[in-house]
Order: C-alpha cells, then sequence, then structure tokens
C-alpha cells in the first residue's frame, strides 16, 4: 500500500485492522470544497487571460498603418501578439504558485493523488490559456462583429499562430543557446587560466 505523505494532517480514527487509534482521517467534504475554491481562482485567472486577449488584439485597429510593411511579419498582429503571449507566459507562471498552494491546502493522503490533482490543474489551465484567445479570435470575433486583421479573422488568426511559433522559438532557442554559450564561455576561461598558469611556471623556472 502507498504510504501517506509526511505533510497530510487529520484527525485519528479507530483502525479496523488493529483496534488502536491509529488511522488519520481528513474530511473528503472539506477536500472537495477546497477543490471548488481552487477551481474559482482558475477561472479568475483564466478571466484575466481573457480580458488581457481583447485588449491586445484591440491594438490591431490602434497600430494600423504605424509599423512599417514587412509582409512576412505583419507587425499589426505580431506586435500584439507578442504581447499577448507574454502576459499568457507570466499568469501561467503565476499559476504554477497558485497550484501548488491549492493543492497542498487541499491536504491529500496519498503523494499519487496530490501529483494528479497539481497536474490536472497545470495540464487543464496551460490548456485553456493557451488556446483560449485562437478560440476567440476564430469563433467570437466574428460574432460580436470585434475588427480583425484586414476584416479576416481566419488571416487573423494565422497571424497570430506564426507569432507564437516565432515566440516559441526564440525561448527555446535561448534556452538551448544560454547553457551552450555558459559551457563554452566556461572552458575558454579555464584555458586561459590553464595557459597562465603554465606561463607563470616557465617564468618561475627561466
Amino acid at each position: 500500500e502507498e504510504p501517506e505523505r509526511p505533510s497530510f494532517t487529520g484527525t485519528f480514527r479507530r483502525s479496523i485492522i488493529n483496534d488502536h487509534m491509529n488511522v488519520l482521517h481528513s474530511s473528503s467534504f472539506s477536500r472537495m470544497m477546497k477543490q471548488l475554491l481552487a477551481l474559482s481562482i482558475s477561472i479568475l485567472f483564466i478571466g484575466i487571460s481573457i480580458v488581457l486577449t481583447f485588449v491586445f488584439n484591440s491594438l490591431v485597429t490602434t497600430f494600423k498603418g504605424d509599423f512599417p510593411k514587412i509582409t512576412f511579419l505583419e507587425l499589426e498582429v505580431t506586435v500584439p501578439a507578442f504581447l499577448n503571449v507574454c502576459c499568457q507566459m507570466i499568469i501561467n507562471y503565476l499559476f504554477h504558485f497558485v497550484a501548488i498552494k491549492s493543492t497542498d491546502w487541499e491536504n491529500h493522503r496519498l503523494t499519487s493523488a496530490y501529483l494528479a490533482s497539481y497536474i490536472s490543474k497545470i495540464f487543464t489551465f496551460s490548456f485553456i490559456n493557451y488556446l483560449t484567445p485562437m478560440f476567440l479570435i476564430m469563433y467570437i470575433y466574428e460574432l460580436i462583429d470585434f475588427p480583425c486583421y484586414q476584416n479576416d479573422c481566419f488571416l487573423h488568426l494565422r497571424v497570430y499562430f506564426r507569432a507564437i511559433l516565432y515566440l516559441i522559438f526564440a525561448r527555446n532557442f535561448i534556452e538551448i543557446g544560454t547553457p551552450l554559450v555558459k559551457f563554452n564561455f566556461r572552458k575558454l576561461r579555464e584555458r586561459f587560466e590553464r595557459k597562465a598558469k603554465i606561463n607563470e611556471t616557465n617564468n618561475v623556472y627561466a
């Protein structure tokens, strides 16, 4: 049987195995209420993300004609999309802390239940957080007459998605390139230090 989490708290109840008061018990109703509160917080974060999506996409009309015409970039959409995705990343990063705290507060008895609750929060929120803007652009904007790029919401969605790919590529390039730069810089510094020690030794025995 899977052992209890060390941080699990509850009240002792009598064991049906040895008739001793040595079984920790926590109210499932209380845990369900805490999970509903965590769900409410998730919905609040998603609502903030949706509002930011409308705010940043409204900049498409604000920026109209302000950027140089670069066909493959289409900056009127790309710049608001970059700003929107950056805010989504920040919200996603902040939600990780909320997910950890709320899952701790739910007081799961087993590690497997704790991890299942935490992973479900992170996966569901990230999925909705990143896909909601594209869903809004494709299906909702036309219904509410929200301005799309060149009055074409499908084109707007295509440029928005391309901007996301640019940002993901840049982030992955930085994540991969930073360790390589640090490694090569350290190797170069060690080479210079080793060369300096050899020169110093040669000067001593010269």
